[in-house]
């Protein structure tokens, strides 16, 4: 069927060095974890706790964000129709996906884009326009990171606006000057991983030690972002009560976080 859809492209970076470099009875299962909790644990907002606020007030709380499909090192989201809010489910998720994949030791890259889509659910064959600009969109960054293609204030008219009411998603995804492989730099929409997020040993632990001056540069360019996210107030909620279900704090550590974990660095 021919519709107009939000699609992100995520990518994991340096995947073929990870396959080479590592046992695959380790990476395996982990990879095999991650995406796991991508296509379906994660694929839909927490149970709802007793004062619950929400992002997304039209979807249900047992659907899925959004239509999840993983392939090799990609994973692609798709919203389930063209309103605003299955568009707008699907850039929550992406940054909730790339959190996920982050902590799991992949660091990813994604674009995000909208348009025409041809999608057969059942036979999973899914091409269109909104894909392939979402592919280039994430194959012409030079970070680890996520940008947001101009295409999708079509389907969320609200990423246009800049105002009180719209702190939220200006917060989500702020405009930033992403960094790209020509040298640069593109002033868009991004995917804030670095929201909510409290990691135990600190973000810089996210990223994988590497003499790779390439991959270097990427992993710099998103400490930049990450450290500009922070002096910026953008990484955290003034008040955490009023945050909504589907956006709500990622822990990562070995243990259950305690109510006021701090996180472990500058970034």
């Amino acid at each position: 069927m021919l519709v107009k859809r939000a699609v992100a492209f995520l990518d994991i970076l340096g995947f073929r060095k990870l396959v080479t470099e590592t046992p695959l009875s380790e990476l395996g299962p982990r990879f095999a974890n991650v995406i796991e909790a991508v296509r379906r644990d994660l694929n839909r907002p927490p149970l709802p706790g007793e004062n619950l606020h929400r992002l997304l007030k039209d979807r249900p709380l047992t659907e899925p964000f959004c239509l999840t499909y993983a392939f090799s090192d990609s994973v692609i989201l798709i919203s389930d129709d063209s309103s605003s809010t299955g568009c707008l489910a699907v850039l929550v998720f992406a940054v909730r996906a790339m959190q996920a994949m982050m902590a799991s030791g992949f660091p990813v890259r994604a674009g995000v884009s909208f348009g025409e889509m041809f999608v057969d659910i059942p036979r999973a064959v899914f091409l269109g326009r909104a894909l392939t600009t979402a592919y280039d969109s994430e194959q012409s960054q030079d970070w680890v990171g996520g940008l947001v293609d101009d295409t999708v204030a079509e389907a969320v008219p609200e990423l246009a606006k800049y105002t009180a009411s719209n702190m939220l998603l200006n917060t989500l995804f702020p405009v930033y000057p992403v960094p790209l492989k020509t040298g640069t730099v593109r002033e868009c929409r991004t995917l804030n991983w670095r929201w909510n997020l409290v990691v135990k040993s600190g973000t810089r632990s996210l990223f994988h030690e590497t003499s790779d001056p390439e991959a270097m540069k990427k992993i710099t360019n998103a400490l930049a972002y990450a450290k500009w996210i922070r002096a910026a107030g953008l990484a955290y909620p003034a008040d955490p009560a009023s945050v909504p279900v589907e956006v709500r704090r990622f822990f990562v550590g070995d243990e259950l976080p305690p109510p006021s974990y701090i996180h472990g660095d500058e970034w």
